[in-house]
């Protein structure tokens, strides 16, 4: 009779199987592995057949947990390596959804307490709102500087599987901003780096994995001394994609025009992405009640135009913003410090904290 221990090693080679034949992707063999790691700690020297959801109390029940449980007891069922599937009628937990977005202050102390490969990233991650599994394995030859686009194939293909083989990716085309197309510039000319040479190079060149950025992303949180809410939620690389999302709206990006910039099909997927609060409801109420007074004021000429041309004062002010961004990805965390007290003196406002 197969153990536990001995049911998980024969299921994550399958996967290796599959893996190899390009039907599934490394990241979910590995993120399987990882869901794993308690279920063989706690019962892998039990027999299989014998294993029932009050042996799993210690092991906190999770959407994902709850899924990885049932897929492995469901194939070994299917290829008769136990007599049935013991977890069958058991109920999925819903999927949380993040509803954490990340401060000027929390986003600054990151920074600080990153590492530099990690603060380019985080750089990036703000400017494109892209996911994060499509910067980490981003290469060169997916740049296109010229067009102000990252053209990449679909990272999260729509659908399940038809005949073991997934439906055909499509093309995914991310807009980059000035800042964002100036940043990718620059590392350009210094590099001079290969086609298929990763934009985010780990060690020895190589792309980081999704655990290598989960660990980078931990250390600096740790450092950085961010802790969960009050609803137990994290600050992880995700948090800043769902904050890029809410600092859109409420610039005034329209959701079909956002939904297009996540990459999303359906508007209720976007929705998930945006987190306001009482004050943005606040705002809200003046501009509609300030535009109504606007309306009822005016006169047989009609609005007075506003100018939207910055003063010569306020483009100082953004061009040594600018300026403090581009530093700081470079630069030490005492480095940092410095630039931060010297452009507060400056502007009269720390670039970092927005304060």
């Amino acid at each position: 009779m197969s153990t536990v221990a001995v049911l998980i090693d024969s299921y994550l080679n399958h996967l290796n199987d599959l893996v190899a034949t390009g039907q599934r992707k490394p990241g979910t063999r590995d993120w399987y592995a990882i869901q794993f790691r308690k279920l063989r700690r706690l019962v892998g020297e039990r027999p299989a057949d014998e294993v029932r959801l009050k042996d799993l109390a210690k092991i906190r029940y999770t959407y994902q947990f709850a899924r990885s449980l049932k897929s492995l007891f469901r194939w070994a069922a299917d290829e008769e390596l136990i007599s049935r599937h013991p977890f069958c009628k058991l109920t999925v937990p819903p999927c949380g959804q993040r509803k954490r977005t990340i401060r000027r202050d929390e986003m600054a102390r990151l920074y600080r307490a990153g590492r530099r490969p990690l603060r380019r990233y985080l750089m990036m991650m703000r400017y494109t709102i892209a996911r994060p599994g499509e910067l980490r394995t981003l290469r060169w030859s997916q740049v296109d500087l010229a067009g102000r686009v990252l053209r990449l194939r679909e990272s999260k293909p729509k659908g399940r599987p038809r005949g073991g083989v997934r439906e055909r990716q499509r093309d995914r085309v991310i807009p980059l901003g000035k800042m964002a197309l100036r940043i990718l510039t620059t590392w350009q000319g210094r590099r001079q780096p290969l086609p298929t040479d990763p934009v985010f190079p780990g060690r020895g060149g190589r792309a980081w994995t999704g655990n290598a950025l989960r660990c980078l992303m931990r250390r600096a949180r740790k450092a950085a001394e961010l802790v969960a809410d009050v609803n137990g939620e994290r600050i992880v690389i995700y948090t800043l994609r769902h904050t890029g999302a809410t600092e859109a709206i409420r610039a005034g990006v329209q959701q079909i025009v956002l939904a297009a910039m996540l990459g999303h099909e359906n508007l209720e997927t976007t929705k998930r992405y945006v987190h306001l609060n009482e004050a943005d409801i606040l705002t809200g109420i003046d501009q509609a009640l300030s535009g109504v007074k606007r309306e009822r004021n005016l006169g047989a000429t009609g609005p007075t135009p506003i100018s939207t041309v910055p003063t010569e004062a306020e483009a100082q002010v953004q061009r040594i913003r600018n300026l403090f961004e581009e530093l700081m990805i470079g630069a030490g965390a005492d480095t940092l410090k410095v630039l931060d007290v010297l452009l507060t003196r400056l502007t009269g406002r720390s670039p970092l904290t927005g304060s």
